[in-house]
């Protein structure tokens, strides 16, 4: 019986291999994703992590917008990139 996750991640170019590990290990069942704020803007991620699991072939894997910012300011932390990855846009919407 393959283990059960749920990912919770701002999808650049580290966290797309570990969607895209996940989506098509075959001894784990990706429930779904959570895009967060992080080292880009929550909308940059979302469409990150929709665009990567479209480019594997895992579409329907349903992806929630997480949190937007961060949970405590820090004002040594950089600005967030709006780094898109060089997939295809996704077709279908978190």
């Amino acid at each position: 019986m393959p283990t059960r996750v749920v990912l919770d991640c701002d999808t650049g170019t580290d966290d797309a291999v570990a969607v895209m590990l996940a989506a098509l290990h075959p001894d784990l069942e990706l429930l779904g994703v959570v895009s967060t704020w992080g080292n880009a803007p929550v909308d940059v991620t979302t469409e990150n992590t929709r665009r990567v699991l479209e480019h594997v072939g895992r579409g329907e894997v349903p992806v929630h917008v997480g949190l937007a910012g961060p949970v405590a300011a820090d004002p040594r932390r950089p600005a967030p990139r709006r780094d898109l990855l060089p997939l295809p846009p996704a077709r279908r919407g978190p």
